[in-house]
C-alpha cells in the first residue's frame, strides 16, 4: 500500500495539474504525442488523452487512484485513461500507437465505440517480433480489435493481419498532407543523407555492437561525401532533433570534420517541410525515407542487412510480412547492404541519372505495395468517411 502512495506523490510532483472537468467530445485521439502530428485533420472540439501525464485531470485521476487500490489486474495509467474516456463519451476513439496492447484491446471495454487505428510509422521485423511476443507474455490468444485500420500501403495488411481483426483502408501517410505544397524549383544539385542519429541507442536487435554499427555509418558517410565531391554536388544531412547541437557535432566526428551541409530542425514538421526543396534523398531505413517517396521524390538505401530467421527462430507466423525490398533480395536498383564506395555510387548514380521511365518503373514495384502516393484525397476525406465529422450523412 505504502507503494502505491509513494507512486502517487512521483506522479503528482512538478505535474501540470488541470482541476476543470473533462469536456465531452464526440472524438478522442489515444496519446497526445503521436496525436499531436494530426490534430489539424480532426475536428476542433476533438479531445487529445494525455496518456504519459503530460497533463492530468486531477478528479478523474483519484477517482482513478482510489480504483486502483482496489484492483489487482490493471495499472493506475490504464485505470485513469479508461475513466478520461468514459467522462468524455466519445463517439470514435482515435490512436496512432499500434504497437501498446491496452491501447489495442481498448474495444472490449467501450463495445459500442468505434475504434479507429491510423498508422504512424513504417513496420518492421522488430515491431513485429515485439508485437508476437507481446501477445505471449499476455496469454493474448485472440486478435485485437479495432473498427478500422488505415495504412500507408496494402503490404501492411499483411503485417498487422497478424495480430489484429479489422477492416483496412490504404490512405498512405497522414504526415505527407500536414505541410501544404509549395511551388517551388526542386534542387537537383545536392543529395540529402536522412539522419537517424539516436541520443540513447536501442540495443541491436540482431546482436550488432555499436561499434559495428558505427563502422558501418561511417564508412557509408565518407562514400556518399566523396560521391557529392567528384560529381560537384552538395552533401547535406537532413536532422532527425530540433535544435540539438549534439546531433551535428556526430557526424561531424563520423565525417572527420569534413565540410557538409547540416539542415537542422527548427520545429516538429521540419523535416518534411525543408524535404520539399530537395529531389535526392539517401536513407537507411527511415520512415521519413519511404515518406518522401509518397510525395515524389527520389530514394536510394543502403543499410545493414536484417536477419528475420534469427529473430523469430521457429515462429513461421511472420512469413507472410516482408520488411521492404530488403527483405526481396539484398542488392536492387537503389538499394545495397555494403557501403562500399562501388555501391554506394551505383545505387546513387541510378536515381539521378537514369531515364525517369526507369526509375518509376523500379519504385512501382518496390515501394508501392508499401505506401500509397499522395493525391488529392486527403485526411479528412477519409475521416469523413469514417464519420469522424458529425456533419456528414453517411
Amino acid at each position: 500500500m505504502m507503494f502505491k502512495f509513494l507512486k502517487l506523490f512521483k506522479i503528482l510532483y512538478k505535474l501540470k495539474i488541470n482541476l476543470s472537468d473533462l469536456p465531452k467530445s464526440e472524438n478522442l485521439i489515444l496519446d497526445s504525442s503521436t496525436g499531436i502530428y494530426y490534430k489539424k485533420f480532426f475536428p476542433k472540439t476533438t479531445f487529445i488523452l494525455n496518456t504519459r501525464y503530460e497533463e492530468l485531470y486531477f478528479k478523474i485521476f483519484i477517482l482513478a487512484f482510489f480504483k486502483w487500490l482496489k484492483s489487482g489486474g490493471k495499472t493506475l495509467n490504464q485505470i485513469y485513461i479508461l475513466n478520461v474516456i468514459d467522462e468524455v463519451n466519445p463517439k470514435n476513439i482515435i490512436t496512432f500507437t499500434d504497437y501498446n496492447p491496452f491501447f489495442l484491446s481498448i474495444k472490449k471495454f467501450f463495445k459500442e465505440k468505434k475504434i479507429i487505428l491510423i498508422q504512424h510509422h513504417a513496420r518492421s521485423y522488430n515491431t513485429l517480433k515485439t508485437m508476437l511476443d507481446n501477445k505471449k507474455i499476455y496469454n493474448l490468444d485472440k486478435k485485437f480489435i479495432i473498427d478500422t485500420a488505415l495504412i500507408w500501403g496494402k503490404h501492411y495488411k499483411k503485417y498487422y493481419s497478424q495480430f489484429l481483426n479489422t477492416k483496412f483502408v490504404v490512405t498512405g501517410s497522414f504526415k505527407n498532407y500536414i505541410v501544404e505544397d509549395k511551388k517551388i524549383k526542386e534542387n537537383k544539385k545536392s543529395v540529402i543523407y536522412i539522419s537517424q542519429y539516436r541520443k540513447n541507442p536501442a540495443k541491436d536487435i540482431y546482436g550488432r555492437s555499436v561499434e559495428e554499427i558505427s563502422n558501418f555509418r561511417k564508412k557509408l558517410l565518407e562514400n556518399l561525401w566523396l560521391f557529392c565531391k567528384d560529381k560537384k554536388l552538395k552533401f547535406k544531412i537532413l536532422s532527425n532533433y530540433i535544435n540539438d547541437e549534439s546531433e551535428k557535432q556526430y557526424f561531424k566526428t563520423l565525417l572527420n570534420q569534413k565540410k557538409f551541409g547540416f539542415i537542422e530542425k527548427k520545429h516538429l514538421f521540419g523535416s518534411y517541410e525543408s524535404a520539399q526543396k530537395y529531389k535526392y534523398f539517401f536513407s537507411e531505413s527511415s520512415s521519413l525515407g519511404l515518406e518522401l517517396y509518397g510525395i515524389g521524390k527520389y530514394i536510394c538505401s543502403i543499410r545493414l542487412p536484417s536477419f528475420d530467421k534469427r529473430l523469430f527462430l521457429n515462429d513461421i507466423d511472420y512469413k507472410s510480412f516482408k520488411e521492404d525490398y530488403f527483405s526481396t533480395k539484398l542488392q536492387g536498383t537503389f538499394w545495397s547492404y555494403t557501403p562500399e564506395k562501388k555501391e554506394v555510387y551505383r545505387v546513387l548514380n541510378f536515381i539521378i541519372n537514369s531515364k525517369k521511365k526507369e526509375v518509376l518503373k523500379s519504385y512501382k514495384r518496390y515501394f508501392d505495395p508499401y505506401i500509397k502516393k499522395k493525391d488529392n484525397k486527403s485526411p479528412k476525406f477519409y475521416l469523413n468517411r469514417l464519420g469522424v465529422f458529425s456533419s456528414l450523412k453517411l
